[in-house]
């Protein structure tokens, strides 16, 4: 999993860690279409909504 310096900061600026955000891209409780060829995934913890815009790459 590769994070984008801007997520990284947004991440420390919510207590977000890597964990977190992998189990929401992982498992999450809802996925819908972004921009471009990216995704969204939705994961409830702790009574927040945590959403996650993604994109998967090929592995070649």
């Amino acid at each position: 999993m590769i994070i984008t310096k801007h997520a990284l900061l947004r991440m420390q600026q919510r207590g977000i860690d890597e964990n977190i955000v992998a189990s929401a891209i992982l498992n999450p409780d809802e996925t819908s279409d972004s921009f471009g060829r990216r995704k969204l995934a939705r994961k409830t913890i702790g009574g927040k909504t945590l959403e996650v815009v993604y994109k998967r790459k090929r592995i070649q």
